[in-house]
């Protein structure tokens, strides 16, 4: 995918609900979210290639697939939702509306089990 297409997409989920914090997200980020919030992965999880997730702090750990993987990964390079949004939503083949309800029930879970902290 070439630069300009990327950044077009980006526009385009910047201008969406998701960055003007949807419902399915709102558990997430506080209600003044900005589309520069900085979301991190807790330095206690660990995340196996195949989805295996553990968070040493709490015992906690679940498997995520291989989506949730990308985005997990996504998030450990330190790419903002905007870009990880307009990555998946081009990789694949998902309505907008679908993408968004996923979207904000996976990083909801991720918020629940302490593997994300919002800044």
């Amino acid at each position: 995918m070439d630069d300009k297409k990327l950044e077009q997409i980006i526009s385009a989920v910047k201008k969406s609900t998701l960055v003007s914090v949807p419902k399915n997200i709102r558990g997430v980020f506080d209600p003044n979210y900005s589309q520069n919030q900085n979301i991190m992965i807790n330095k206690n999880v660990a995340v196996s290639d195949s989805g295996f997730v553990l968070n040493a702090s709490t015992g906690e750990s679940f498997s995520v697939n291989p989506i949730g993987v990308e985005i997990i990964n996504a998030l450990k390079q330190g790419k903002s939702i905007e870009e990880i949004s307009a990555e998946l939503l081009n990789s694949y083949d998902v309505d907008f509306n679908t993408f968004e309800k996923d979207m904000g029930d996976f990083m909801d879970m991720l918020k629940f089990y302490h593997v994300i902290d919002t800044k």
